[in-house]
């Protein structure tokens, strides 16, 4: 029986220091052995065959040969026991073997035979008929396979006890690949032999109908009979279920293509739904990991994961058209392509009995470990009878709807023109009203411009007038300090700005009259009124 620190010496320990230490092991073992030889030859060899067959069964492992080695020492021990008994007995006992010559040569070769023969039907022989009577019984438990014969038979139980040609198979991509020769030896016997898992599944053991273990991505070494009962995908796994006569609420048969996608429950939503198992191991692969006994209900109730929820989707879809007329399903829709009337089914009306399908499935799908991820009606289809009776009841329905569309449009139109010329007499009316105004704010802008040209000229008038005043009274006061600094008397000085003054008055009235003149003159040529000039005047 493999001990606990046998067990973690050969998990934990690696390979260089397993070589290091059996190295050692067998070393001692020798050493140890040939002193005991020295002292006593059976204490020395039983030691030796003793030590031996331990040293093989706790370092080797099963894949390794061991029970060939350990058969092997076996049967060497009994060989050099019998032998070493044998040539005792010769030598103390030479009178019981007339036969044999007095010399150690034949001695040694009569103990060395009498040895092999005891080994050959001591132990070779009796093994290899028990193997052949267990062979019997393989058949036996695989009677109903007439393929089997009984040297396949004799053959796979000898190497399985024996531990040689082990099977060798590899799950990839969901698809169990390996030799014929293995692939065969598995299917029939089971193991031992060696079962490589790649990412993306995880596979379900069984010996003989009772589930042993799951195990996840890597290599995994099958014990005796020991076989596969599933290889279940960790990915969502997804296809079309064709659904025939599901009758509507007003007994009308349909043919229904539903897409569904189904997983095995991952264990964070098991543990979400359920609460944490700490005594629950989990297996899987990098990315996907689900509890161990979640997968072990997915193996007996659905090992084909997708199909595990076709039943249910399919009875829950049946119940969902039983509650709805065919006429709350489908309504006319023009083709993009060709312009013609088509039936399709009302979108919403389907995405709610997705909902309801989905609803009603999960709790199927968590009863064997799955979860359901999508439910999709892609296709309804309908018998072609109700479709000649829909396209004729269709054709009448659009030619009505037609004709309410042309009545409709023609009363559109006709307001559509009353309105327009309503419009027109609107915009008419105010582009004369705008004339009206345009012109008589041009008249006003013409007043005014005239206002403010009169108001210019008398106002440079004023300011010419008043510049001139200005002018004059400054000519005065020089000519009045110039009398004064020649020392003119007051007399002569006032009799000088009297006779300045006049000329002055006498050069504006000859102003004013040139400029009568040039008014009167422009006023024949303009068609003014001479008025305007005295008004200006």
């Amino acid at each position: 029986m493999t001990t606990p620190a046998m067990s973690l010496m050969r998990s934990e320990m690696s390979f260089s220091r397993r070589i290091i230490l059996g190295g050692v092991s067998l070393l001692l073992i020798i050493l140890l052995s040939w002193f005991l030889l020295t002292v006593n030859y059976w204490l020395g060899m039983i030691f030796f065959f003793v030590s031996s067959l331990v040293f093989i069964r706790f370092y080797f492992k099963k894949y390794q040969a061991r029970n060939l080695l350990l058969f092997l020492t076996f049967t060497l021990f009994v060989f050099v026991l019998v032998s070493s008994l044998s040539y005792g007995i010769i030598v103390n006992y030479p009178n019981a073997f007339p036969f044999i010559q007095n010399n150690l040569a034949d001695q040694l070769s009569a103990a060395i035979m009498i040895g092999g023969f005891a080994t050959l039907f001591g132990v070779i022989l009796p093994f290899l008929l028990t193997v052949a009577v267990a062979a019997f019984g393989i058949l036996k438990w695989h009677d109903k396979d007439s393929s089997i014969s009984y040297n396949a038979a004799f053959s796979h139980l000898l190497s399985d006890v024996l531990g040689l040609f082990k099977l060798s198979v590899k799950v990839v991509d969901g698809e169990l690949i390996g030799s014929e020769r293995d692939l065969e030896r598995l299917e029939t016997f089971g193991g031992p032999g060696w079962l490589t898992v790649f990412p993306g599944y995880i596979v379900a053991l069984h010996e003989w109908g009772k589930l042993t273990r799951v195990v996840g991505m890597g290599s995994t070494m099958l014990n005796r009979e020991e076989q596969i009962k599933a290889i279940l995908p960790l990915n969502p796994q997804g296809g079309i279920n064709t659904i025939e006569n599901v009758m509507t609420k007003d007994r009308v048969p349909l043919t229904v293509h539903v897409l569904h996608v189904a997983q095995m429950e991952p264990a964070t939503e098991t543990a979400e739904r359920l609460g944490v198992d700490e005594t629950d191991l989990t297996v899987g692969d990098y990315y996907n990991k689900i509890y161990e006994s979640n997968a072990r209900r997915v193996a007996i109730k659905a090992p084909k994961v997708w199909d595990g929820l076709k039943g249910p989707i399919m009875g829950n879809v049946k119940d969902a058209f039983m509650s709805i007329n065919f006429d709350d399903l489908f309504h006319l829709t023009e083709s993009e392509n060709n312009g013609e009337i088509e039936i399709s089914p009302d979108n919403r009306k389907i995405a709610a009995i997705e909902k309801l399908v989905k609803e009603k499935s999960m709790g199927s799908g968590h009863g064997k470990g799955l979860a359901l991820r999508v439910v999709d009606i892609s296709e309804i289809q309908f018998p072609e009878e109700i479709q000649k009776i829909i396209n004729k009841e269709a054709s009448s329905l659009v030619e009505a709807s037609i004709k309410k569309i042309e009545a409709r449009t023609l009363e559109e139109t006709a307001e559509m023109e009353a309105n327009i010329r309503i419009r027109k007499a609107d915009a008419e009316s105010v582009a004369k009203v705008t004339e009206a105004r345009a012109e008589q704010t041009a008249a006003e802008y013409k007043t005014r411009a005239q206002l403010e040209l009169a108001r210019g000229r008398a106002q440079a008038e004023f300011l010419e007038g008043r510049g001139r005043a200005t002018a004059r009274a400054e000519l005065y006061r020089r000519v009045i300090r110039t009398l004064r600094e020649e020392g003119q008397s007051p007399e002569t000085i006032q009799a000088i700005l009297q006779s300045l003054a006049q000329t002055n008055n006498l050069e504006d009235e000859l102003k004013r009259l040139l400029q009568l003149t040039v008014h009167y003159i422009k006023g024949e040529h303009t068609g003014r009124a001479i008025s305007d000039g005295n008004d200006h005047r």
